[in-house]
């Protein structure tokens, strides 16, 4: 109760300061949780290609109706692991069958079943397609996160008329967006063994099969390329993926964001540690009248830092509104669990830097001096 009294007198008799601290921290861990987020694709796939060895792996575009072709291709003993997927632009219709955006038709993808039984290990949230699963009607699919502001996991849709989509999850990478680059970016990931979105993808004059290949480490790859494009007749084309190249595109997107959040990290820095000095300088005479009181050094500290701690909760709320805004606003998904924890815990070590300042400053404090000096 005593610390109670103690915290609540020093927040009463400090509120410009607090207010200060506290929209400080909020600035902070708005910027760092978008930066983080929009980054965290990149690093996650980075993170993705570091732990799989893809120097064997191709990519391969066919035009036309290319769907047994390509299946033939994976299934092959040339082909350690693979997919296919063909897509389109769509309408997203939701349960009251309104349009979910107006004028901005998505790109569903159709894939294979090998993406989804062989490369579940890619990162993302909810759950991942089970291609054994009935989903009562609608067809199973996962959500890339640049839509995940907009549209829910757990919910239901309906594309163009014709048939449902349940969103089991959402991807937290861009692998699969990188080893299917030759198609448009894809909002939506569906599996369908039915074929009803096989059909009306084709049937919408969808002309392109994107294939995406690890081949055997017995096979030449660079000799595979040759051969397959030398009999292409024009029809499909194979080349090698690179990740490190397809990823150089993606790190130039977001350089920009990582400088951003470098700068803010210096900034609010220098602005928070100068007003944690600036405060503790404002009550340095308070902190001298109690120590020669009786008031332990101790005490004093521990009231600093339930104050800082205080901040940094209350910081910590109101930042999350504004980033669900922010969220619904730009149509982003800019709020993650990791991104927010990590920002709170930047925001939190420069609190712990600030109270340390405070503790080596409260062991070097001199009470009658500062007293009387201020008295003179």
């Amino acid at each position: 109760m005593k610390l109670l009294w103690l915290l609540k007198s020093e927040l009463n008799s400090n509120r410009k300061s607090a207010t200060i601290f506290i929209l400080q921290l909020v600035f902070a861990i708005v910027c760092y949780n978008i930066c983080l987020s929009l980054t965290g694709k990149y690093i996650g796939s980075l993170s993705y290609f570091k732990k799989h060895d893809t120097s064997n792996a191709v990519k391969i575009i066919y035009q036309g109706d290319a769907l047994e072709q390509a299946d033939s291709l994976i299934k092959s003993q040339e082909v350690e692991r693979g997919f296919y997927a063909i897509d389109g632009g769509v309408q997203i219709r939701n349960k009251q069958g309104k349009l979910v955006e107006e004028n901005m038709p998505r790109s569903i993808m159709l894939m294979s079943r090998e993406y989804f039984e062989q490369f579940g290990d890619i990162s993302h949230s909810g759950r991942w397609v089970d291609t054994d699963k009935d989903y009562g009607g609608s067809i199973p699919a996962m959500i890339a996160s640049d839509v995940a502001g907009i549209y829910k996991i757990g919910n239901t849709y309906n594309v163009d008329g014709k048939f449902n989509i349940y969103i089991c999850g959402m991807l937290k990478n861009s692998v699969t967006e990188l080893m299917v680059s030759g198609l448009s970016t894809p909002s939506f990931i569906l599996f369908d063994e039915s074929g009803v979105v096989k059909d009306y993808l084709l049937s919408s004059g969808v002309n392109y099969t994107n294939l995406y290949a690890d081949l055997d480490s017995s096979i030449d790859k660079d000799a595979f390329m040759s051969e397959y494009n030398r009999d292409s007749d024009g029809e499909y084309a194979a080349r090698g993926f690179d990740w490190e190249e397809e990823l150089g595109s993606e790190f130039d997107r977001i350089s920009s964001f990582l400088l951003i959040g470098i700068a803010i990290l210096a900034i609010s820095s220098v602005g928070f540690i100068s007003n944690s000095i600036l405060d503790y300088k404002g009550n340095e005479r308070d902190y001298a009248i109690q120590i020669i009181t009786g008031a332990q050094i101790k005490t004093i500290a521990i009231t600093s830092i339930a104050k800082k701690v205080t901040i940094l909760i209350a910081s910590s709320v109101i930042s999350i509104p504004l980033l669900v805004s922010l969220s619904k606003l730009l149509e982003l998904d800019i709020m993650t669990a990791n991104s927010f924890i990590l920002a709170v815990t930047i925001a939190g070590i420069l609190s712990v830097f600030s109270i340390l300042l405070d503790w080596i400053s409260l062991k070097r404090i001199a009470p009658l001096e500062i007293v009387q000096g201020r008295n003179a």
